[in-house]
């Protein structure tokens, strides 16, 4: 029997503030490993997102900063346990459109919680990129997808990535479908 025990947490929090962001990549893995127990540092993960924003024209941290891109990981890291997040998440993805919104949107999409604010974000995001913008489209529709049912309303949005140039980008698309719960004939993709 695995136990997670939450006694790590202040430990893999004092190592995302690491500089050179090694121990920051393997917090972040810790806290994947932790999922829900995770939980208890929802807050400073959160608050460490908050105070980011602050510096975010001048990209300046200190060295007691956690850097918004680990911060993001680790909330999706925690899942669904992390939903006290994601109104911070949605707006990191509205602020940052480089590393630190895509971060964003990937723990949106692990965390799947208040499908009312994130998909409609998810949906908008999708519809700026071209079918052929593999990483970017393969990170909304992944986190599409992984709300399941909840995401009908982005349907129409992904269809036209069935036909993408990029086999992993219509690979995705029809996943998240899939995940969405709608069945489609390749005569539609057309």
């Amino acid at each position: 029997m695995l136990f997670r025990s939450t006694n790590a947490i202040p430990v893999l929090l004092e190592m995302m503030t690491d500089n050179n962001g090694d121990y920051g990549r393997l917090a972040s893995s810790g806290f994947r490993a932790l999922g829900a127990a995770g939980r208890p540092a929802v807050p400073a993960l959160v608050k460490s997102l908050e105070q980011s924003l602050v510096y975010y024209q001048s990209r300046t941290y200190t060295n007691n900063d956690i850097r918004p891109g680990g911060a993001c990981m680790a909330l999706g890291g925690i899942g669904p346990a992390a939903e006290d997040g994601v109104p911070i998440l949605l707006e990191w993805r509205d602020k940052d459109k480089g590393p630190e919104s895509l971060d964003a949107l990937l723990a949106l999409g692990e965390i799947h919680m208040h499908p009312e604010q994130a998909v409609p974000a998810l949906i908008a995001d999708l519809s700026s990129y071209g079918t052929n913008s593999s990483s970017e489209a393969y990170l909304l529709l992944t986190a599409l997808g992984n709300f399941g049912d909840q995401a009908k309303a982005a349907v129409p949005s992904i269809l036209p990535f069935l036909n993408s140039r990029d086999d992993t980008v219509r690979a995705t698309a029809t996943n998240a479908l899939k995940q969405i719960g709608f069945n489609y004939t390749r005569a539609e993709e057309k």
